[in-house]
């Protein structure tokens, strides 16, 4: 499977998936607040992968916290590798960028031909004023 492929495949599930999860307290309810618009695979300068992309906050006063999680399978479906970002404060009707790394269970960064597959395991956004 090549790149434009895969990204193209976890695209399309990824939009089958929640837009995030909600907040308690003072932070509101973001439930609708944050749109994942793209996840591509990208090698980094240390020989491992990455996955970026952007997101949209569509809350149209709020600041939002977003949490994203990812994780990667091998051919065999085997999940073995996490990815996790944090972008804080996003604006109010903004787009902005994500990256984050994956690592597997030793702490290892595996290179991008390893990863089969990869899919949004988590997303959460916390908004408010």
């Amino acid at each position: 499977m090549n790149t434009t492929t895969l990204a193209c495949a976890a695209l399309a599930a990824l939009l089958l998936l929640p837009a995030c999860d909600h907040g308690s307290g003072d932070h509101g309810n973001a439930a609708d607040s944050i749109i994942l618009e793209s996840a591509n695979l990208f090698s980094n300068a240390r020989g491992g992968c990455d996955v970026r992309g952007t997101i949209f906050n569509t809350n149209d006063q709020d600041f939002c916290d977003v949490l994203l999680e990812f994780r990667a399978s091998d051919r065999q479906g085997f999940q073995f590798a996490d990815a996790f970002d944090n972008e804080d404060q996003l604006p109010p009707n903004s787009r902005g960028s994500y990256s984050a790394t994956f690592f597997d269970e030793n702490g290892d960064q595996p290179p991008c031909d390893f990863i089969d597959s990869f899919d949004l395991a988590d997303l959460q956004a916390f908004c408010g004023s």
